[in-house]
């Protein structure tokens, strides 16, 4: 059934229900009304039809928690807030998009509407308040309960090492280092904090952290702590020192006997810190091999 024959079109859609025939029929549901509704119509001269759920009476609930979801992620909101242009976004959301146009040098417009905006954001406690009361009383299922369950708990973990941090664990510190660093688990990129904690870590000796700090914080340290790192059993070290001797970066000479050494300790299983990625590792092992033929 169509949505003519319900006496329906595209053209009468609110945005929210656009948002929703585009999430069902597997298209990119962001952007400006006009954009949704050409990818609708495009869909429709291929498919002739668009389900027929849409044009019966939505749930209570059901419409109730599509003005929940952020018009960017597409998920259930867990930190709002209320931009200039009067929409309600995922804070992180509506901040890369913020920072995204704003290093470009373009105008900042709203993402839902496409019209100039201003960057100001609003916490908006009630709406937070009445998605914790939908989620305890079972009102909210499927899978948007299940990411912004996730979201809480990566929240809670967070609070918990930053907890185990601030009172001396350096497992702690060395992972809400790294969390800064790359934004992950609900922390906010902030190098500045992940520098710190770092540092905090490595000041206490930890070997793994020694290493970080020297490769994610270039500096005329960095040869140093990542010569101790490599000294200690770090294998990332090993790697990234062997890498910087063959290529002579970061002020050392080139030495392929020395390159090839730490390469070798770096990629031997025995190595005690066992920090870094299996791509890194098949990037090494080329290298490795590259130095061993050219001395051969």
């Amino acid at each position: 059934m169509t949505l003519q024959a319900k006496g329906r079109d595209l053209d009468s859609l609110t945005y929210k229900e656009l948002q929703r025939e585009c999430r069902k029929a597997n298209l990119k549901a962001t952007g400006p009304a006009k954009q949704l509704r050409e990818r609708l119509h495009e869909n429709l001269q291929s498919k002739k039809t668009i389900s027929s759920e849409f044009s019966e009476s939505p749930k209570k609930n059901s419409a109730a928690v599509d003005d929940l979801i952020c018009p960017i992620t597409l998920a259930l909101l867990f930190d709002p807030v209320v931009a200039e242009d009067g929409r309600i976004y995922e804070r992180s959301a509506i901040e890369q998009h913020i920072k995204t146009m704003q290093e470009s040098s373009s105008a900042l417009k709203s993402p839902v509407t496409n019209e100039p905006m201003g960057p100001r954001l609003f916490p908006t406690h009630p709406i937070r308040s009445l998605i914790e009361r939908m989620v305890e009383n079972d009102e909210i299922q499927g899978e948007l309960l299940d990411a912004w369950k996730e979201k809480q708990k990566e929240k809670k973990d967070f609070e918990e090492d930053k907890a185990k941090a601030e009172n001396g664990n350096v497992v702690a510190m060395r992972y809400l280092g790294s969390l800064y660093f790359f934004g992950e688990k609900g922390a906010k990129i902030d190098l500045l904090l992940a520098n710190q904690w770092l540092q905090k870590a490595s000041d206490l000796g930890d070997i793994p952290s020694m290493a970080m700090l020297g490769i994610l914080f270039p500096s005329r340290n960095s040869v140093a702590l990542v010569s101790m790192a490599a000294e200690g059993g770090s294998r990332v070290a090993c790697l990234k020192l062997g890498k910087w001797f063959a290529k002579g970066s970061h002020g050392l000479d080139v030495n392929k006997l020395q390159a090839i050494r730490l390469l070798r300790k770096g990629l031997d299983p025995a190595c005690k810190h066992d920090n870094t990625t299996q791509s890194f590792m098949e990037e090494c092992k080329k290298n490795l091999e590259e130095l061993e033929y050219s001395r051969s």
